[in-house]
Order: structure tokens, then C-alpha cells, then sequence
């Protein structure tokens, strides 16, 4: 029962390695994938195969070749174990293509493979040792699942082509050039360090799209990732974009100026964060980014963690996450009323913030907005607001009440996430019909 079992996961897998290989072979005829299909599989000759269970293990590479590309069958039966230490000090291989047979790859499988380059590993691979690759530190290229990226050593990587799979944790490489996407990809969560020249997306992707380099949602609204290893100085974001994502620009140190559009209402953690030749524009205490007609759409951050005050711009319409963070001897604000958005953090550990008016226009408070504002013992909120985020107002110990400028029925409607009062003093929303009891 356990040899039928097995038959029948090598199967599914070579099936569906073939149909990723399939769909994200689309239109980057660059990925590796088509090349690799070309190359002749090496000699059988050239293995020593050991008889594991159903099937076959490689036990040892004993070939000469510089390029190998892995039997998926030997004498009628799969080949799905690269054994310990399989490859280990074949110093003249350059080239290794795994078999869609294969799902699992023991340890030190490449040990000190100091030549090899170039690198394919399906998605059929179940288990792999987070030694398979150790001191093999020349790689290149890799042609590889989604989820077996993190076991690839980072240090010469230019070329990363994500070849099947559905979430991509973006890794980290030192020397990074490009990453291909594929079409099976419908999550990625990005790497705040993650430095690359290029992003490319398969056009039948469905929830992503690379546009000049660039990594965007399918839509187009939100810019996911710019590629930060451009020399570029100069960047506008497309009028489409309304929302920046998370680390978008993060650690983008050659761009001088960005350019940010109208559309955009929201803009993500670290979005900016050591862009360190980037010029913002500069009113009262605060350093803004927008564009031509309005240089003050966005609220980046305050000057200086110290200052004591901040007369925010009439124009704004986005105070960036955490743009006043850790400002403890900020004593007041008032938001403007063409402002939309109150990003995550915005005002978080401001200790000395003792009261806050929020303009007619906001429509959310985001999540730890004014997080440990201790101090805190007046707040003003519009009835435009319809959602405050998780831990909005954890640990304002001074504030009692919440004055609403709309009805218990219109506060009842705001949506609340998790904590949003949490370890706070506040008992009551003070609305223009009454009192609602928290």
C-alpha cells in the first residue's frame, strides 16, 4: 500500500510539474525552462543509483560532463532521492537540471559544487535539507519553485526565475539582477532588503504585472516593489497607482526625486525608508512628497524626531505610517480636512501629544495611529471616518472619552479592528445624539 502511495504522489508530481512548466514557460523564453528541455539527459552510466523503496536513488555522481541533467527513471522505476552528499566535490560541474521525479534531496546532496552555476529544481521536491547546497556558493542562475527558494545560498545569485508555485517569499540575494515571475504566482510577500535591477511578470498572470522593471498589482493601483538596484534618480509613479506598497522604495539609494500622482490614498510601511539621496519638500516641521500641482500630497515624515509642533499642509491628503513616530515632545496637531488617510503609526508614542482634531474628510485611522499617546486626553474624530484599525488607541491611558461628530448609529457603523481601544481609559463616545458606553 505504501510503494502504491508513493507511485502515485510521483505521479501527480510529474504531472503537475509539467503543467507549471507549461504555464510558466509563457513568455520568458529566458527563464532557463525551454533551454533545459534541449539538453540531453546524461547517461545513466554516469550515476551510481542504489533501489529505495519503489523506485531509485542517485547515490553518487561518478560522470565528467560539466552540464547534468538527472535521470527521471532507471530500469523502469523513478528516480525521487538525491542521496547525501550525491554530488559532493564534483568540482567540474557547472549545470544541474533535477527531474520532475524527484521529491526529496538529503544532505549535503552538492557539497562543494564550486563551479556549478546554473540550477534547476522542480516543483515535485517535497523535503530538502537546508544542506544540500552547502560551500556551493557559485550559483547563478536558478530555475526554481516558489518554495524552495530560501534553501538556495544568496551570495552570487544574478538571476532568479520562479518557475512554478503559488506563494513567493521574496528572498534576499547580494548581487540580485532580475527575478522572473511566473503565471502560477498569486501571493508575494516582499523582503523589506530585497534589492534587484528587474522584475518580470508572465503576461498570464492574473494578480501581477511588471511594468518598466517594476513590480505592480494586475490592476495597476498598487505599485508592489520598485526595483531598487536601478541607477535611475528620477522615478514617477504611473497615475493609476492609488496605493504604495510595504518597503516599496525600501533602501532605494540612487533616486533623487519620485514623483507621486493625485490617485494615490495610501502608502505602506516603509515605503521610503533609507532612501538615502531622496530630496522631500519641505513645509513647517514636516517633509512631504507629491508632484507638481501639489508638492504636499503625502506627509512622509516629521523633520526631526524633535520637534514640538507641526503645521501640516492644507493640501495634504496622506499622513504617511509612522511619520511622527516616536516625536515625543509633540504636544498638539490638527489634520487638515482635505486628508484621507492616517496611515498605520502615524502619530505612535507621542507621548506628549495631549490633543488631536482630525478634519472632515479623513476616512480611516490605521492600525496603532496613536498607539501609546499617554498623554492624550482629547481627540475629535468625523463622522467621515468608517474604519479605525487594530491597537488605534492602546495605551492612551489620559483619554477618557471620543468626541464623534456623527450619530450612535454612525459611530456603531465604523469598523473597529481588534484592540483598537486596548489598556486605554476611554469609557464613552460622546456623538451629537448621545452617549455610547464602551
Amino acid at each position: 500500500m505504501k510503494k502504491l502511495f508513493t507511485l502515485i504522489v510521483l505521479a501527480l508530481g510529474l504531472v503537475v510539474s509539467a503543467i507549471g512548466l507549461a504555464a510558466c514557460g509563457g513568455d520568458n523564453d529566458n527563464n532557463g525552462i525551454n533551454d533545459d528541455a534541449k539538453i540531453k539527459t546524461s547517461e545513466t552510466s554516469d550515476f551510481v543509483f542504489e533501489e529505495s523503496g519503489n523506485g531509485y536513488a542517485v547515490k553518487s555522481y561518478i560522470g565528467t560532463d560539466s552540464t547534468v541533467k538527472i535521470p527521471s527513471t532507471y530500469n523502469g522505476k523513478f528516480v525521487y532521492i538525491i542521496s547525501s552528499k550525491a554530488f559532493s566535490y564534483c568540482l567540474q560541474v557547472e549545470r544541474i537540471i533535477v527531474p520532475e521525479s524527484v521529491i526529496e534531496i538529503e544532505d549535503d546532496a552538492f557539497y562543494y559544487c564550486t563551479s556549478l552555476k546554473i540550477l534547476t529544481l522542480p516543483s515535485s521536491i517535497q523535503k530538502m535539507s537546508s544542506s544540500a547546497f552547502c560551500s556551493t556558493d557559485a550559483i547563478e542562475t536558478v530555475n526554481i519553485d516558489s518554495k524552495l527558494v530560501s534553501y538556495i545560498p544568496n551570495s552570487n545569485v544574478k538571476t532568479l526565475n520562479i518557475i512554478s508555485g503559488e506563494t513567493l517569499n521574496m528572498p534576499y540575494f547580494n548581487k540580485l539582477e532580475k527575478i522572473t515571475i511566473c503565471e502560477t504566482i498569486t501571493l508575494i510577500s516582499t523582503n523589506s532588503y530585497l534589492t534587484c535591477n528587474e522584475f518580470s511578470v508572465s503576461e498570464q498572470n492574473t494578480v501581477y504585472k511588471s511594468v518598466d522593471g517594476n513590480l505592480y498589482s494586475k490592476d495597476g493601483e498598487t505599485l508592489i516593489r520598485y526595483a531598487t538596484g536601478k541607477t535611475a534618480t528620477q522615478f514617477t509613479i504611473p497615475d493609476s497607482v492609488t496605493s504604495i506598497g510595504q518597503s516599496a522604495f525600501y533602501g532605494c539609494s540612487s533616486l533623487t526625486s519620485i514623483t507621486i500622482g493625485d490617485s494615490v490614498t495610501s502608502i505602506g510601511y516603509y515605503a521610503f525608508r533609507d532612501c538615502s539621496s531622496l530630496q522631500y519638500n519641505e513645509y513647517d516641521n514636516g517633509l512631504y512628497l507629491g508632484n507638481t500641482n501639489n508638492p504636499y500630497l503625502a506627509l512622509i515624515k516629521a523633520k526631526s524626531q524633535n520637534v514640538t509642533s507641526c503645521i501640516i499642509h492644507s493640501d495634504t491628503k496622506v499622513i504617511a505610517v509612522s511619520a511622527f513616530s516616536g516625536c515625543s515632545n509633540l504636544t498638539s496637531i490638527t489634520i487638515p480636512d482635505r486628508v484621507t488617510s492616517i496611515e498605520s503609526s502615524a502619530f505612535y508614542h507621542c507621548s506628549n501629544l495631549t490633543s488631536v482634531t482630525i478634519g472632515d474628510s479623513v476616512t480611516s485611522i490605521g492600525s496603532g495611529a496613536f498607539e501609546y499617546c499617554s498623554g492624550l486626553t482629547s481627540i475629535t474624530i468625523p463622522n467621515s471616518v468608517t474604519s479605525i484599525g487594530s491597537n488605534a488607541f492602546e495605551y492612551c491611558i489620559g483619554l477618557t472619552s471620543i468626541t464623534f461628530n456623527g450619530t450612535k448609529a454612525q459611530w456603531n457603523n465604523v469598523s473597529k479592528g481588534g484592540n483598537w481601544n486596548y489598556n486605554s481609559a476611554i469609557t464613552q463616545i460622546v456623538c451629537t445624539d448621545g452617549v455610547v458606553n464602551i
